[in-house]
């Protein structure tokens, strides 16, 4: 059978063919062996249950007389053998002849859904800036009771890039609290209030205020807000713990929420985060 998702692999291209190409789409390597009568029965099925998929996952034949290496590497030894590899890890496997509709099962444990590609896609065209696409792709989840909360907050971020405040805080308000992406949208709608911060007050007369009365606490807020809208997040952090120093409970624990913001746009692995973590909790 001749198909673009079915190829010949061998100890040379494994690496390529199979490990590498893992991390982009499952693949699966049939293990087989001229000798081995099910491996001919088994393979043809296969084929068929891959092209069916078009291109939703890869299917690599390993002649293991041939090219035993890869084999030994990963301990066959029974034949046939069908490997299952994501992100360059076996993710599932199994030894023996199957029939097709138990292989269209195993199978439809490694294609992601509809549903996850389109995320998928809508975080690639965020970080490239693809406003509109994101848009376009995450529009049919917003009442998918799985996906909806992650969709609601990709096409928020999505308005974020655009400057529509008001599009970006109608889909945050829709996202559950206490679900796995109420902590994100709580950062994003947290920038938000910075960003409206923006415009309240310039830096100048920011800077001003704070010279002649250093506990104008909505002067410094003002202040972080143009720090972090220009990137300079060092200075931001220093102000955002001046505010929770002198007040706490500022702007409705403005100052926590805004760490924790930053903290998240930050990542957790930035030196900046530990250090304002370890200040934070000397105020509150």
């Amino acid at each position: 059978m001749t198909s673009p998702w079915t190829e010949e692999t061998t100890t040379e291209d494994f690496e390529t063919k199979v490990i590498a190409r893992s991390h982009e789409v499952p693949v699966l390597v049939d293990f087989w062996a001229p000798w081995c009568a099910p491996c001919r029965s088994l393979t043809p099925v296969l084929e068929a249950a891959v092209e069916a998929r078009g291109g939703a996952m890869i299917l690599c034949k390993l002649n293991t007389d041939a090219h035993p290496a890869p084999a030994q590497r990963y301990g066959i030894r029974g034949i046939p053998a069908v490997k299952a590899f994501v992100g360059g890890e076996v993710v599932d496997e199994f030894v023996g002849l199957r029939d097709r509709a138990a292989i269209d099962t195993f199978l439809d444990g490694l294609a992601p859904s509809e549903s996850t590609q389109r995320l998928t896609s809508a975080e690639k065209a965020l970080a490239e800036g693809d406003t509109e696409a994101v848009k376009d792709l995450v529009a049919p989840l917003f009442l998918d009771r799985e996906h909806g909360d992650m969709a609601r907050l990709l096409a928020a971020r999505a308005l974020e890039k655009e400057g529509d405040v008001a599009g970006c805080q109608a889909h945050l308000a829709e996202i559950a609290d206490d679900g796995p992406q109420g902590d994100a949208a709580a950062a994003l709608a947290t920038r938000l209030e910075l960003t409206d911060a923006r415009s309240q007050m310039s830096e100048a007369e920011a800077l001003a205020t704070l010279k002649t009365d250093p506990d104008a606490l909505e002067a410094r807020w003002c202040l972080a807000a143009h720090q972090h809208g220009r990137g300079d997040l060092a200075e931001a952090l220093d102000s955002l713990l001046e505010v929770l120093a002198r007040r706490p409970d500022f702007r409705d624990d403005g100052p926590r929420r805004a760490l924790l913001a930053l903290f998240d746009e930050l990542g957790p692995q930035n030196d900046l985060v530990g250090q304002a973590r370890r200040q934070m909790q000397i105020y509150l």
